[in-house]
Formats: structure tokens, C-alpha cells, sequence
């Protein structure tokens, strides 16, 4: 199941608080913050279908861990 933007953006915050420890990767965090703006972007209703299945898709591509 994919995180709701409730849950990613408290990932991020918590991830971004790891900032500088081993094993930080800021690319990582850069994907975060894209897939929480992808999930919000889904909340629109003005969206047409083709802009909402192209959301949809980034979203399913997303690294494997990326909320983990």
C-alpha cells in the first residue's frame, strides 16, 4: 500500500532529520519530496485523465524502499 501525504511528509521529516549521518542518501530525500508532491498533485480536480494516469505511473515507478 502506498503512504498517504499525511504519512510521506512525516517520512520526509524524519528522514531529513538524518541529514549528515552515514548512510544519508540526498537523492533519496529528492524522491521523497517528489513522490509526496506527485501524491498531492493527485488530490487536484482539475486533473484530466491522461495528467492523473501519468501521476498515477511516477507513483508506482518509485524506487523500491523509497518509504521505508
Amino acid at each position: 500500500m502506498l503512504p498517504r501525504i499525511e504519512d510521506c511528509v512525516e517520512r520526509i521529516a524524519d528522514y531529513e532529520a538524518r541529514a549528515g549521518c552515514d548512510g544519508f542518501d540526498q537523492v533519496k530525500l529528492i524522491d521523497m519530496k517528489s513522490g509526496c508532491a506527485h501524491r498531492r498533485e493527485l488530490l487536484r480536480t482539475d486533473l484530466e485523465s491522461k495528467q492523473r494516469e501519468a501521476l498515477v505511473e511516477l507513483i508506482r515507478n518509485e524506487r523500491p524502499g523509497l518509504w521505508v
